[in-house]
């Protein structure tokens, strides 16, 4: 479909103690982004570096996904070993989502996607077939989360459809599925509030999942567009997502606000 997604909830837990509070998905580099789950300072450090090292040479530069994948790993693997034991303890995991700058996937301007997953204590990138849907983090314990992302792998060919019949609406889509079933399907470890991330040539857009419901005799309406929201006379509700710490130094605060440890927060 000429482009990478990747969905990020928003979770951070200290033990049996749970905060909606982190953006865990960021962009590093021109047409590629990075999530971080497990350990969140060695999170925040892999975006950091990531973003040195994937600076381009020049304006029109951009890295190749899976080359950026095989030179950084070396350097997560050598940051992890430096780590404190209790600190390796909460373990790591970094994916990583771009698309091609030049190479396209047989359809002349749909951008080549690769997604690499790269876990502690090694890090060796796994990339994933094309149209593949995988997670990291503690949504991969949530049975109907991992029945949903089966079910989105296996309708690859609806998502094109959608996706040549009205650009970024298969993206939004599948947003709102994973929102949908957090939202039925409470979990202690994995927040209902997500981060939307889209990487394509030229541009990685990250959004949060706010929505309005709409209630009507036959049944709910989530929207997601205010300005369509706004054009709605039935009852409605909010669903916005609660601030969040985009780097380590938002997250240190909140945390001390909160009498928190941000150290030994895992996400």
């Amino acid at each position: 479909m000429g482009f990478g997604i990747g969905i990020s909830d928003i979770r951070v837990s200290w033990g049996e103690h749970h905060e909606d509070c982190l953006q865990k998905i960021h962009e590093v580099g021109p047409f590629i982004a990075a999530a971080f789950a497990g350990y969140v300072r060695f999170g925040f450090w892999a975006i950091a570096d990531l973003r040195d090292r994937l600076k381009p040479v020049d304006r029109e530069g951009a890295w190749m996904p899976q080359r950026a994948a095989l030179k950084w790993h070396r350097r997560a693997r050598r940051a992890f070993a430096n780590c404190q034991d209790e600190e390796r303890d909460l373990t790591a995991a970094v994916m990583l989502i771009g698309v091609s700058p030049d190479k396209d996937m047989g359809i002349s301007g749909w951008a080549r996607p690769s997604v690499a997953i790269m876990r502690s204590p090694d890090f060796s990138p796994r990339f994933l077939n094309m149209n593949a849907v995988e997670a990291i983090g503690s949504g991969t314990t949530v049975d109907e989360f991992n029945d949903l992302l089966r079910s989105l792998q296996e309708n690859a060919f609806h998502r094109a459809e959608l996706e040549a019949a009205m650009p970024g609406a298969s993206a939004e889509a599948f947003r709102d599925a994973i929102f949908r079933v957090l939202q039925d399907h409470p979990q202690l470890s994995v927040s209902s509030h997500v981060h939307l991330c889209v990487v394509r040539r030229g541009s990685v857009e990250i959004a949060p999942s706010n929505f309005t419901v709409v209630s009507e005799v036959s049944g709910e309406w989530w929207i997601s567009d205010p300005e369509v929201a706004k054009l709605i006379q039935s009852d409605s509700r909010r669903i916005d997502m609660p601030p969040v710490a985009s780097t380590w130094e938002e997250y240190e605060a909140l945390c001390a606000k909160k009498g928190l440890s941000a150290a030994a927060g895992s996400c």
